[in-house]
């Protein structure tokens, strides 16, 4: 804008001048590109829930569950101290998301370090560690490029204890996992 303004000036001087005054004028030709880049929307969620199944802790021992979040780890689950029951199946938790292929998607968590009896944060918890499949960036922050179909998948493992004399109940506890644009 500031430069057909000047060109404006320079005409306007340039039609008043007698030829002996006039000036030449140069034309600044320099050219540049728009670019802009529309993103399809972030969608983000929770397929399957983290469950590290149903177990017995024989008395007096103490016991521990651990998934793999990595799923290319074909058995991913390994109990120390506890017979799980066959009824009731670990699984690792899933979320899909969503969005448009080759961004990179920042992924935060929020993850509880215990799980308690009935759901209940003053009742008798076991400790719990956390964790996604991908590799740190920062504490609790992690990267996901989407794929060429548009999906990116974030699988959710961790490490549960159980100590000895435990009381028997479920235990549970929530966790948050958010996916952003950077």
């Amino acid at each position: 804008m500031t430069r057909l303004q000047t060109l404006a000036a320079a005409a306007a001087t340039l039609s008043f001048a007698t030829p002996a005054l006039a000036q030449s004028v140069t034309q600044d030709n320099s050219g540049g590109t728009g670019r802009t880049v529309i993103l399809s929307p972030l969608n983000f969620i929770n397929d399957t829930n983290l469950n590290f199944g149903d177990v017995v802790l024989p008395s007096g021992n103490v016991g521990q569950i651990r998934i793999d979040a990595d799923p290319t780890v074909p058995s991913f689950v390994s109990n120390i101290g506890v017979q799980p029951l066959p009824s009731s199946a670990p699984s690792r938790g899933l979320m899909v998301g969503a969005g448009s292929a080759g961004m990179d998607v920042t992924v935060q968590t929020v993850f509880p370090t215990a799980l308690y009896l009935g759901g209940d944060t003053t009742a008798a918890a076991l400790p719990v560690s956390l964790g996604l499949d991908a590799t740190a960036t920062a504490p609790n922050t992690y990267t996901y490029t989407i794929a060429s179909d548009q999906s990116f998948l974030v699988h959710v493992g961790g490490t549960l204890d159980i100590p000895a004399n435990s009381p028997d109940g479920a235990y549970s506890n929530t966790y948050t996992v958010t996916a952003t644009y950077p």
